[in-house]
């Protein structure tokens, strides 16, 4: 079927129409770096293991192997003993959110891993290289693919963090089944959106660094890449690029001084560039918190390397863990999604909540 959706072309369009066009439309190769072979191959390699197939650990770099090895037994062990519904399987579904075969389906993916457990029934695990705290929206989508073709929605929908043994998991409640029918409506409505477009506009932003087709975007031209054919030039390519980056690190300096000062934010569309805050966490007493930890409840053999990405997880964690914790409250500027207003009013709520004082 020529115009099938993947989650991956759907983002794409999102972050770039013009990317878009390129990839999907003209069909200009585009490069793969090698932390894309690396993601890949762990995939393969995890979903190999899991089949009980013979694993193939000699794509892996010498220098990679040990650490791709420990990577793909956290995701074995986040598995474990429950049953294993399907690996790297390949779904399809129509327009009608109906059962289809991969390859004749309007939308289409390949869901990572399916377990089943008596206890806790149906889950689709998405395996990241990374941090696993991407947005819900391709687990949603991973969710219909589910159902169309099982008849039957997953009772939990999780990120997995290869490198950091993390997961980041969601159940299926009544919440979620209304996001389900709203996530059909905004595909309905993007793909409407793709099949309508009579030009696909470039949207430059920091997804720029990574485009295979920089050369050839429009809003690339005023910066007048140009091709490298020897090393005399490569060298001075390299010289020229070490200048644009100091002098993007002191523009991008300036406009931060400027909103911090006048309290201005600044908004390009979907996006806004202003304050964002964030809590950074350090260890004080690493025996004491590991001693309180496993008074907790939690597992010993997860806390031999504490992450403080992991720690924030934890619910309460200020209040069980203050004593043992530096936690302090920072402020960055840079770009991130503009709220809606009802995400503005949730906010507000939340803040006040939390502001509140109880003896």
């Amino acid at each position: 079927m020529e115009n099938q959706l993947s989650f991956s072309k759907l983002r794409t369009y999102a972050t770039c129409p013009k990317q878009y066009d390129y990839k999907y439309n003209q069909k200009l190769p585009s490069f793969q770096t090698e932390g894309m072979k690396y993601g890949s191959d762990l995939h393969q390699t995890i979903s190999d293991e899991l089949l009980e197939k013979k694993p193939v650990y000699t794509v892996f770099p010498s220098e990679k192997l040990s650490e791709a090895e420990r990577m793909v037994n956290n995701a074995l062990q986040y598995v474990g003993d429950r049953t294993l519904v399907g690996s790297e399987q390949k779904f399809g579904m129509t327009e009608e959110f109906e059962e289809a075969t991969y390859e004749d389906g309007l939308f289409k993916g390949i869901l990572d891993s399916i377990i089943y457990d008596p206890d806790d029934g149906m889950e689709i695990i998405d395996f990241k290289t990374n941090f696993a705290g991407y947005p819900k929206e391709q687990l949603l989508f991973y969710a219909l693919l589910l159902n169309a073709n099982f008849k039957v929605l997953p009772d939990k929908l999780t990120y997995f963090s290869l490198r950091l043994n993390q997961a980041v998991s969601y159940t299926v409640s009544a919440k979620e089944l209304k996001e389900l029918e709203n996530f059909k409506k905004r595909l309905l409505k993007q793909k409407h959106e793709i099949e309508a477009a009579k030009e696909f506009k470039e949207k430059p932003g920091e997804h720029c660094s990574f485009c295979s087709y920089i050369h050839k975007c429009p809003a690339a031209k005023m910066l007048e890449i140009p091709m490298i054919t020897d090393d005399k030039s490569a060298l001075q390519q390299l010289k020229l690029a070490e200048a644009h980056a100091a002098l993007s690190s002191s523009l991008k300096k300036t406009a931060q001084a400027f909103v911090k000062k006048s309290g201005e934010s600044i908004v390009d569309g979907d996006k806004v560039f202003g304050p964002v805050t964030s809590q950074a966490i350090s260890i004080k007493n690493e025996d004491e918190l590991l001693r309180k930890l496993q008074a907790e409840g939690y597992n010993s053999e997860t806390l031999r390397k504490l992450d403080t990405k992991a720690l924030k997880t934890i619910p309460g964690l200020t209040e069980k863990f203050g004593e043992e914790l530096k936690i302090t409250t920072r402020t960055t500027y840079k770009w991130s999604k503009k709220l809606t207003k009802k995400e503005v009013e949730k906010y507000d709520t939340c803040n006040s909540h939390s502001n509140r004082k109880t003896a």
